[in-house]
């Protein structure tokens, strides 16, 4: 069971980051608590599989990023259907910029598929990796386990779109669901068919050494900030015209991407560089977290003190990592997993 441990922290903390930080539940009731089971089932299930599915292909960063665009396009296209649902959550939300010829509203599909791809898989991944450094290259759960793994992902999915179903009365046609699939499949198969860096050293070619991991985990903590900003600013408040919140979202997101790229690319690049943009992500849902749950729920005495109790243990569970990747170890690749 120990050498299973850093899969059973992704399990269990992937649905805490997604959604339970975020504020997206109504954190003081009783019903915040019974979803935990479907959204650990999903969320954990599927980050486990995205990350077993990277490391066994020997894959890196893009493998690991387009499997979780596809889990963001399964989730929202295909399970809760926020993508085509004119009134999910009791919101317009894509009525603010609509795709001619679809019901879907670019700003928010825009806007949660970052989400998930970025907060919902990718930073719980990193990190439990930085807090398992020997094992990052190795798989965590034997083959065979992948299997009762799908099982649950897919129970997951079961159970959260039907209570999606039940509470939205909303279920979009046959042509819509298949489109969602395609390109879900579509990432899938780009995401094993990219071609492979030759050695993970390749990519350490560029002069200089990376910026300092508390610069990249402010410019992290930024641009997360700006891309909620700019969420509040467009979909939420409609003070932005439909295209200027894409192309300054759009912005925001290369901007960061064009950062990171160039300091994974530089010698020297630590768990502790790695640690520092994850952080800046979590911070980022610590305060986005507030203004979701406040602006959307009743925001009585309990329910501040459970958000706040929540970002209390964010904090600490950063702070713990935080110490453990200062201690001196190798320089490592760029990618969490090998990038050959």
């Amino acid at each position: 069971m120990r050498r299973q441990l850093p899969a059973l922290l992704l399990f269990l903390l992937a649905p805490v980051i997604g959604e339970y930080l975020l504020g997206n539940l109504p954190l003081g009731s009783a019903d915040a608590l019974a979803v935990y089971l479907p959204l650990v089932f999903l969320y954990g299930a599927g980050a486990v599989i995205i990350r077993e599915c990277t490391v066994r292909a020997g894959r890196g960063w893009p493998t690991l990023l387009l499997l979780a665009l596809a889990y963001g396009v399964v989730e929202e296209g295909i399970i809760t259907q926020s993508l085509f649902n004119p009134a999910y959550v009791g919101l317009e939300l894509n009525a603010y910029g609509v795709i001619p010829g679809t019901q879907t509203g670019a700003p928010w599909a825009l806007y949660v598929l970052t989400l998930h791809s970025v907060w919902s898989i990718v930073v719980p991944i990193v990190l439990v990796e930085v807090l398992f450094p020997g094992r990052r290259r190795q798989p965590w759960l034997p083959w065979p386990m992948l299997i009762p793994a799908g099982i649950v992902y897919l129970l997951g999915a079961a159970l959260f779109g039907f209570g999606t179903y039940v509470q939205e009365d909303f279920l979009a046609g046959p042509g819509r669901l298949a489109v969602a699939a395609g390109i879900a499949v579509t990432l899938v198969l780009a995401a094993f068919l990219l071609p492979r860096r030759r050695t993970p050293n390749d990519a350490t070619t560029r002069p200089g050494t990376p910026w300092r991991a508390t610069v990249l985990g402010g410019i992290a903590f930024a641009a997360g900030s700006a891309f909620f900003l700019l969420f509040i600013l467009g979909v939420s408040e409609r003070m932005l015209p439909p295209y200027v919140h894409v192309a300054a979202t759009l912005a925001v997101i290369i901007g960061f991407a064009v950062v990171v790229r160039i300091n994974t690319a530089r010698p020297g690049w630590s768990d502790a560089h790695l640690f520092a943009l994850a952080a800046g992500g979590v911070l980022t849902y610590c305060w986005g977290g507030v203004v979701v749950q406040s602006s959307q729920y009743d925001y009585g005495p309990l329910t501040a003190t459970v958000q706040f109790t929540l970002i209390a243990a964010a904090v600490t569970l950063l702070v713990h990592i935080g110490r453990r990747t200062r201690k001196p170890s190798t320089p490592r690749s760029p990618s969490t997993t090998p990038t050959r």
